[in-house]
């Protein structure tokens, strides 16, 4: 899993926030990866006041990713 200071721009990445922290990171993948094909997570980080959390997946292509984001 890489940083999220050297995560490139990409089209087959969604970038999500306002997730619980008490989410369990691998819930929040396996979710979309039912929802939408398999996903991996890049990064992903707790908020400042450790109350929610940002997550960036890459799904396999573009096409996945826009399909999810269009829902």
């Amino acid at each position: 899993m890489a940083s999220q200071m050297v995560v490139p721009a990409s089209r087959d990445t969604l970038f999500m926030r306002g997730f619980s922290a008490r989410r369990d990171i691998d819930e929040i993948r396996d979710f979309f990866s039912d929802e939408g094909g398999r996903c991996s997570v890049e990064f992903f980080k707790e908020s400042d006041d450790k109350s929610k959390l940002y997550v960036a997946l890459k799904f396999e292509n573009k096409d996945i990713a826009k399909e999810l984001l269009n829902r």
